[in-house]
């Protein structure tokens, strides 16, 4: 009974405090812009097949833009497009093949980006992670510069791969890039660019033990803090074009999964602490017409910046297990602009992360 009654204490704690805190805080949601009409626009989100990518690319199809989603099988995202609203017969929706792993699919994909009348908004959403098991197989990409786990190729150097490309189009159309990164990218470290030298590769069908598996956990937020590192970067070297860095959420998709069809049964679907992937979608769409905040990243809910005595890693584990996993939905949802970590906005290795991203696409 004094176990219990320990724990219910602590519990009940905590339920004060992430119920007291955001009230007390300073840092108050924002109030977006009444959704406008899109019309006219052209929008591409990658990874737009399933997860909060779909649902942002339904809603800005609904508000008239002209959409393009990519999925890594062009059939898969043929098929989501037929179900994309239509706004207007003169506004068409057009389903692309894009294998972030693999350089000559990137390449197809942004010979087709360059050959656009306009680019309005692109927002880089694709990305993966390793099943809830853990388990292979762990497979290897190869770019120009070497090989790279595939997860640092899915989330950082594919999508890196592509903006690198589109630079000058960018510029051109003065694009919108939002970056959908993660709470996750707090528990990335300066040292990632060491990490990523020889980063948890296994050999294919081969599994982690468990203590990879926190490795490959703290792989995943490394590969989301380099998102964070480009897109400051990019703000840097493009500073009239509007980059916005976002992140959904604890949200109900199929990440992790090896088939992630729309209407595949989904067990996050059922667990009350999630948010749905409409609502993960919604912050996207949010994203595409708020004004970014250097340095800060949109989400949907409130987290303690300011906790006592946690640093580096610790801080993260606490934004990303504790907060997001466990408290998003108990304390006040809305927009809010939070800090990006410490490394994130640091300039030399926003510089590091961008020169080595440079390399490992081979150019120059």
């Amino acid at each position: 009974m004094a176990i219990l009654s320990n724990i219910l204490s602590v519990a009940v704690t905590f339920f004060a405090i992430f119920h007291a805190a955001p009230r007390l805080s300073p840092n108050v949601p924002i109030v977006p812009p009444p959704l406008k009409s899109l019309e006219g626009q052209t929008i591409v989100v990658t990874g737009g097949t399933s997860g909060v990518g779909r649902e942002a690319a339904i809603e800005l199809a609904s508000r008239g833009a002209e959409i393009y989603i990519t999925g890594r099988s062009k059939s898969r995202a043929d098929k989501v497009v037929m179900h994309l609203p239509i706004f207007s017969t003169t506004t068409p929706h057009h389903g692309l093949q894009l294998d972030l792993t693999d350089p000559e699919s990137i390449s197809t994909f942004t010979s087709t980006m360059k050959k656009l009348p306009k680019l309005d908004v692109l927002v880089l959403n694709a990305g993966m992670m390793y099943g809830p098991d853990f388990t292979g197989p762990f497979q290897t990409s190869n770019f120009p510069g070497g090989t790279v786990d595939t997860m640092i190729a899915s989330n950082h150097l594919g999508s890196f791969n592509v903006l690198h490309d589109l630079l000058s189009t960018l510029e051109t159309h003065g694009t919108r890039v939002v970056f959908v990164s993660s709470i996750s990218h707090h528990l990335g470290t300066p040292d990632l660019l060491a990490s990523t030298a020889d980063p948890l590769l296994a050999t294919e069908g081969s599994s982690l033990s468990p203590s990879q598996s926190v490795g490959a956990f703290a792989l995943y937020g490394n590969t989301k803090l380099f998102n964070v590192l480009t897109a400051n970067k990019l703000s840097r070297l493009l500073p009239s074009n509007p980059v916005t860095v976002v992140t959904p959420g604890f949200c109900a998709t199929t990440i992790g999964s090896t088939d992630r069809s729309p209407g595949l049964f989904n067990p996050l679907e059922y667990v009350p602490l999630t948010f749905s992937a409409k609502q993960g979608g919604d912050l996207l769409v949010a994203a595409t017409q708020i004004e970014p905040v250097f340095g800060k990243m949109l989400q949907p809910y409130w987290i303690w910046e300011s906790v006592p005595l946690l640093k580096g890693r610790a801080k993260g584990f606490f934004f990303n297990i504790i907060q997001e996993m466990f408290f998003q939905k108990l304390v006040p949802s809305g927009m809010y602009l939070h800090s990006q970590s410490e490394a994130g906005l640091d300039v030399e290795l926003q510089d590091q992360a961008w020169e080595w991203s440079k390399g490992m696409i081979g150019a120059e």
